[in-house]
Parts: C-alpha cells; structure tokens; sequence
C-alpha cells in the first residue's frame, strides 16, 4: 500500500501560555507544546529572523500518533524584541512531508515599561472628559480592560478610569470624566 497522505501536527501551543501557535503573535519562551496528528513524524524547527541573523537550529520534533509532547529543545539563542518566521517541518515514515509556518511571530520575555504620560493642561469642570494617555516602550495588547487609578487630591477618592483605546500600538487612552464633589 502505498501512503500518500502528508503527515499533520493537530495543534502547536506556546509551553508557557498554551497559546496556539499563530502568525502575528507574541511568544515569551521557544518551547512549544504539540500535538501529533495519527501517524509517527519526525521534523525540525527553523526560526528565520524577519530582520537580523537566522536562527536555523538542529530542533528534532517526534512524536507518536495521537501522543501530546512537552518540546523542550536546548535554547536557540533567540534575540528578545526580534520578529520570526518559524516554520515547523515534519515527515512521516514514508517519506511524505508537511510544513507548518507562521510569519512574524515576535519574541518578547522582557515586560512593557511606563515612558511618560501626556494630557491636556487645562482646568475642567465638572462632566467634563480629561484625555490621558499613558506611552509604553512597547506595543501593548489588551486584554480584559486596564485601568488607571487616579490621585484626585486629599480630600476627595481616587478615581478609576476605565481604558478607552490604543490596542496594537504603543499608547493607551484613558478618558477621565471629572466628578463634582
């Protein structure tokens, strides 16, 4: 019988998250979690620097039909901030080959610091909506609804702003409404 059916890995997560693996995406750690599809495969991992040096490695995948495997591989070296295009090559017993590839990929283990605030200097009255965006050194992705607690002065309480924009990019926007106490 002759086999002519391409080899599959069912999913690939990040080890850490248990992201799946997808193009565009943030990853903080090079080892991954993989599912094999029915049949055995053997392979290996390329990370090709959209800019910079290639990271083209001796990664050995394996795995056996249907078995779920924690890949842990000796560190490729990656560069933190540094955008990838890691395709993930694997054959099955036959000789039959598959590839799976995802484009730019950032590596990033280093958290998001604070650059500076910036807001209108202005004096607002009451209902009236005070713009403060808040610059990070790197582009954020938003998740559930940040906030920012702000200092309103001694005799009144702190007030809790809700973000209002600025997903997939580096500032985020929060409107202050202010409260007549």
């Amino acid at each position: 019988m002759l086999d002519r059916i391409d080899p599959t890995i069912a999913t690939i997560k990040e080890h850490t998250t248990n992201d799946s693996y997808a193009s565009n995406m943030y990853i903080k750690t090079f080892k991954v979690v993989y599912t094999v599809g029915s049949e055995n495969i053997t392979g290996g991992i390329v990370w090709d620097a959209v800019s910079g040096t290639d990271k083209a490695d001796d990664d050995v995948i394996s795995g056996n039909g249907g078995q779920t495997v924690n890949f842990t591989t000796p560190d490729p070296s990656l560069v933190d901030g540094t955008v990838y295009n890691i395709t993930f090559d694997f054959v099955d017993p036959a000789g039959n080959e598959a590839s799976r590839v995802y484009n730019n990929v950032t590596y990033d283990t280093s958290a998001p610091t604070v650059s500076h605030l910036t807001s209108i200097d202005e004096t607002y009255t009451a209902n009236e909506v005070v713009p403060i965006t808040v610059n990070f050194s790197e582009t954020m992705l938003i998740t559930g609804t940040p906030q920012l607690t702000l200092e309103t002065g001694a005799e009144v309480t702190d007030q809790v702003v809700n973000y209002t924009s600025g997903a997939n990019s580096n500032a985020l926007l929060f409107n202050y409404t202010v409260v007549l106490h």
